[in-house]
């Protein structure tokens, strides 16, 4: 479970370097009819996301809808969140509303740093609009806004948004704009419409910028 983890996680994360059953099969020191199987594995989890899995020179990589290959990024994380540790202590030293489990799993994906940053970040937002964000929309907004950023790097971004409304007057989508250009300017990611407009609809799921 542990190796398919590491694989699916790299897979999602590292969308331009492929990975190949040879480096699997030697990095994890088991015959590689193993990886196969693991890839198997793989192929059917990603086909419940309307994801496949494709070979190339390089090894496997994930091919799909950007938007469906971020779902099935979080539903990974998730997996690194044990249901029975909700609730614990937050970590040592820390600002964070996270609690241990959910921080350690939100770290084995991205810097520790740009973790706490994004916290920060959403902290200011509820400051701005007088708006607590609750659970588990806190969690799904901070989750998203990492993988945003992760994939963002790797030249990946969501390009159109189907079904999408104006929403340019609304003062939720105003706030979405705010934190993409916090996120610009710390991070020098140019984060477009489509970027933002997914920000957006995870502000309004807690009701941030609604009458």
């Amino acid at each position: 479970t542990s190796r398919r983890r590491e694989s699916m996680r790299r897979l999602r994360l590292y969308p331009a370097t492929g990975i190949s059953i040879r480096k699997l099969s030697e990095e994890f020191y088991v015959n590689r009819s193993s990886i196969v199987n693991d890839f198997k594995y793989i192929e059917d989890w990603l086909s419940t996301f309307g994801l496949k899995l494709r070979k190339d020179s390089e090894g496997r990589h994930i091919a799909g809808q950007e938007g469906d290959i971020r779902r099935a990024i979080a539903a990974l994380m998730a997996e690194y969140r044990r249901p029975e540790e909700e609730g614990t202590a937050k970590a040592k030293g820390s600002q964070s509303r996270l609690n241990e489990t959910t921080r350690g799993g939100l770290i084995r994906f991205f810097p520790a740093e740009e973790v706490d940053f994004i916290e920060a970040m959403l902290g200011h937002l509820e400051t701005l609009c007088g708006h607590t964000i609750g659970e588990p929309y806190y969690i799904n907004l901070l989750t998203h806004i990492l993988i945003c950023l992760a994939r963002t790097r790797k030249g990946k971004q969501i390009e159109q948004v189907d079904g999408a409304i104006d929403v340019s007057t609304y003062k939720s989508f105003e706030y979405a704009k705010s934190l993409a250009a916090i996120i610009r300017a710390e991070f020098d990611l140019e984060i477009g419409e489509a970027e933002t407009y997914y920000i957006y609809k995870y502000l309004i799921s807690p009701g941030i910028g609604t009458e």
